[in-house]
This record gives structure tokens, C-alpha cells and sequence, in this order.
């Protein structure tokens, strides 16, 4: 089993209760209270966070909440960027995908945007309500929200489902065939800020080992139209 312990990502009065009835000497704790958790609102680069043994929380990052672990998504800190006191910020863009193909290849995409997007993408699965193993998976994964499809071979209607649950200002369609990998997305999105086009396409690539349809690495090389 794995547990997940939230007591420095919790409210601010539940973390000052806990700590103070931690182990460790009574002069770094309130050390750690004042350098550490008081100051984190203006200086989020701090280092060495733990307050007893400092060197184990080395720095916080900042992750998408795909690579949260799945067991998290319905806990009530999850809407946070800091918890009960201030909320996620509006996501930069929206990623949308179709959850068609085989089960695996879902699996798969699904593991491939946890190791791969930045921290301000929101993810939108239009699923068919006909396939309850695809609908089941991506409401249990954290990060994902699910957009409940009808007919998931009228594309269109599906696309436009996406499009009115999204919250970003700029819009990824993508299909689950594609594998992405690295700063694939920080690629578009450095497109969209660089140029003055509103809608770009990605080269894509076969791999020949597998045939699997791969976006170009390379940031900035896209085409726009």
C-alpha cells in the first residue's frame, strides 16, 4: 500500500498544530515556522524545507496535476495551489483529446501527458459513454477531466464538447495516437508567443521502429495557417 501524507501541503493552522507537537528541539521548530512556512508567500525558491531534517525536502516544484497520484484527485486540497487559502490560477491552455483506439493506447497517452506537461495545462477527455473501461480509467486519473460523448465517431460534435468545457486561453487538440515527449508543449505555446498566427500545426513524424506517430522535438518548428 501507499499512503500519501498532505501535513506540509495542509491549512495553515492544521500545519502550526502538527509541528508543534513533532518531535525535535522546540527552537527549530519555530525556526522552521517563521524562515520557512511564514516566508514561502514571497519567496517560493526556498530550499531545504523540511523542519526537522531540512536537506529531505530539498525545493518545492510546481507539477500538472496528471502527475499527481490518482488516489488524490477527489481529496478536498485539490482544487489548491496552496491549501484553503489560494486556488489553482487559470490554466495558459486547454489540451482536448478523444479517448478512442485501443484501451492500452489510451493507457499509454495518458502516462505520456503525466511525464510531459507543464504545470498550467488543464486536460479534457471527450469520452464515449459507450466504453465504461475508457470512461472508468480517465474519471480515476488525476488531472484529467472527463466530457461524456454520445456518439464519439461524430468528431466534430466531440471537438466541440471539448471546446466548451475548456478553460484556457489557448486550445491542443490532440489525438491519443500521437506519443509526445520532452517540452513538446512548451514548443507550441513558445509558437503562439512568438508569432501572430492563432492556429499552428505541429510537424509530426513516424517512428520507424514502431510506426508511432511522434511530434518534432525541436521548439518553434511549426507550421502556421
Amino acid at each position: 500500500a501507499v499512503g500519501h501524507n498532505f501535513t506540509y501541503a495542509s491549512a495553515r493552522e492544521f500545519v502550526r498544530t502538527r509541528i508543534a507537537g513533532s518531535a525535535g528541539a522546540e527552537q527549530g521548530r519555530t525556526r522552521w515556522l517563521e524562515e520557512i512556512w511564514e516566508a514561502w508567500d514571497g519567496n517560493r525558491a526556498l530550499r531545504n524545507l523540511h523542519p526537522l531534517t531540512p536537506e529531505r525536502f530539498r525545493r518545492a516544484e510546481r507539477m500538472n496535476a496528471c502527475a499527481l497520484p490518482d488516489a488524490v484527485k477527489e481529496h478536498p486540497y485539490a482544487r489548491y495551489d496552496i491549501a484553503v487559502r489560494e486556488e489553482r490560477p487559470t490554466p495558459a491552455c486547454s489540451l482536448i483529446f478523444l479517448a478512442t483506439g485501443r484501451f492500452e493506447t489510451i493507457r499509454k497517452f495518458a502516462a505520456n501527458l503525466a511525464d510531459t506537461l507543464p504545470d498550467d495545462c488543464e486536460v479534457i477527455a471527450c469520452v464515449s459513454s459507450k466504453d465504461p473501461d475508457a470512461l472508468r480509467f480517465l474519471q480515476e486519473k488525476s488531472g484529467i477531466r472527463v466530457v461524456r460523448i454520445t456518439d464519439i465517431a461524430n468528431t466534430r460534435q466531440a471537438w466541440t464538447a471539448g471546446v466548451h468545457a475548456a478553460t484556457g486561453d489557448i486550445l491542443i487538440f490532440i489525438s491519443t495516437l500521437v506519443e509526445v515527449y520532452g517540452d513538446w508543449l512548451e514548443g507550441i505555446l513558445a509558437a503562439f508567443e512568438q508569432g501572430d498566427t492563432t492556429v499552428y500545426v505541429p510537424r509530426i513524424m513516424h517512428h520507424h521502429a514502431s510506426r508511432a506517430l511522434l511530434f518534432e522535438s525541436r521548439r518553434g518548428q511549426y507550421n502556421a495557417l
